[in-house]
C-alpha cells in the first residue's frame, strides 16, 4: 500500500480562494515590490550620507569653531527631527501591504490604513480610481460606509469596515477621504495588475458597468 507522503516543516500550503461576491480571492499578502525597495534604499543611503556629514559638520564646529550654544541647539534639533521623520517613512514604506484573509482586506500604505470584513465587500469597480497623482487599479465597493479615523486594531476585533488615518492629513485632502469612505483602492505598488485577470474575469465590475 502507497503511503502519502508529509510536507516537510515549513512548507508553505495554498489556503483556498474567498468567494466573494462573485470574486475568487486568494488567502495571499501582497509586499512593496522588489525593485521599488532597491529604489528606495538608493535614495536611503544616499540621503544618510549627507545627514551624517551634517552631523559630523556641526562636531567639527564644536571641536573647532566654539559656535554659540543656541546655534549649536538649532542644528542639533533639525538633525534630529530628519533622523526621526526619516526612520518613520522608512517604517511606513517597509509595511506596506496588501492582505487578504479569511477576516477580510487589509491595506496598509503611507498614511493610511483600512481593515474591511468581506461581509462589507459587495463588488469591484475598476472605474473607481483614487483621486490622486497616484492613481488605483479600482477598488472594492462598501456596503456601508467605513468608519473614519477609527484604529486598524479596532476594526479587525470587532470585524467593522475602518479607515485610520491623521485627521491633518484628512483636512489637507477631503476628495481622498470621501473615496476611501466607500471604497478599498488597489494601488499598483502592492498589487500586481498581472493579477487584476482574478478580479476582473469573474465579472465583478457590476458598479463600473452600471
Amino acid at each position: 500500500m502507497q503511503t502519502r507522503k508529509k510536507a516537510p516543516p515549513g512548507t508553505y500550503t495554498a489556503k483556498e480562494p474567498i468567494k466573494v461576491a462573485g470574486m475568487r480571492i486568494p488567502q495571499k499578502v501582497y509586499r512593496l515590490h522588489g525593485f521599488l525597495k532597491y529604489y528606495l534604499l538608493f535614495f536611503t543611503l544616499l540621503f544618510s550620507f549627507f545627514l551624517a556629514a551634517g552631523i559630523l559638520a556641526i562636531g567639527w564646529s564644536l571641536v573647532t569653531g566654539r559656535p554659540g550654544v543656541w546655534l549649536v541647539v538649532i542644528e542639533t534639533a533639525i538633525c534630529a527631527s530628519v533622523i526621526i521623520a526619516f526612520a518613520w517613512l522608512c517604517y511606513r514604506v517597509w509595511s506596506l501591504r496588501l492582505e487578504f484573509s479569511s477576516d477580510g482586506v487589509t491595506l496598509n500604505y503611507f498614511f493610511y490604513c483600512i481593515h474591511a470584513p468581506w461581509e462589507n465587500i459587495v463588488a469591484f469597480d475598476k472605474n473607481a480610481r483614487v483621486p490622486s497623482a497616484n492613481g488605483s487599479y479600482g477598488g472594492f465597493v462598501y456596503k456601508e460606509p467605513a468608519l473614519l479615523y477609527v484604529p486598524l486594531r479596532k476594526g479587525k476585533e470587532e470585524q467593522i469596515t475602518v479607515v485610520q488615518i491623521p485627521r491633518l492629513r484628512a483636512r489637507t485632502n477631503p476628495d481622498l477621504i470621501a473615496y476611501l469612505s466607500h471604497y478599498l483602492p488597489l494601488l499598483p505598488e502592492v498589487f500586481p495588475e498581472k493579477e487584476l485577470t482574478t478580479l476582473l474575469s469573474a465579472g465583478t465590475n457590476k458598479t463600473g458597468e452600471n
